[in-house]
């Protein structure tokens, strides 16, 4: 008698999770609806100048804006800002520019991840030209908010800003649309 080898059957195993299936990503701090409420036109100091806001909101997640900060009769800076929501949860995206549009960041902008928000006190932290930088921003009721600002410049050298902001009421308009 012949015997017959019987075919071997392949044994399937599940192949591994990918990287990115495995991994567990932490809650975020935040998320981008915890700022809708800063939508809108702000007046407010910043030492002894003056300083206007305008954030909009997108739909796609994001509030964008710009700071004018006043020196005297002459605007010191414009500042782009971008409230975006990301898999980690909130950053700010921070560059300010001269009155001639000259970036004062000479690479990339500022980033600020948040990384905690309690009871109306936001903290945010990230590194500018390798060195700390943080944003708390502190609302005060509806109308109210404020911003201490403690970034390191590009040379290294502290800059510690005390920002305070009340929301502009709009206007009606003057004439009607028919």
């Amino acid at each position: 008698t012949t015997s017959v080898a019987a075919p071997q059957q392949s044994q399937s195993k599940t192949p591994p999770p990918a990287p990115h299936e495995d991994r567990v990503l932490p809650k975020p701090a935040g998320y981008f609806s915890d700022f809708l409420w800063l939508s809108g036109r702000w007046s407010g100091k910043v030492a002894s100048n003056k300083a206007d806001l305008n954030l909009m909101s997108a739909e796609a997640g994001s509030l964008a804006g710009v700071n004018i900060i006043h020196r005297e009769t002459r605007i010191y800076s414009l500042d782009l800002l971008h409230f975006a929501q990301t898999i980690q949860g909130v950053t700010i995206y921070l560059r300010h520019f001269s009155p001639e549009l000259q970036a004062w960041e000479k690479n990339d902008p500022i980033a600020l991840k948040l990384v905690s928000i309690h009871q109306g006190v936001s903290q945010f932290e990230g590194s500018f030209s390798g060195q700390p930088c943080r944003w708390t921003i502190t609302r005060k009721g509806p109308d109210a908010f404020s911003i201490h600002s403690d970034i390191h410049d590009e040379k290294g050298e502290q800059q510690v800003m005390d920002f305070s902001y009340v929301r502009v009421k709009q206007l009606a308009p003057l004439m009607k649309s028919h």
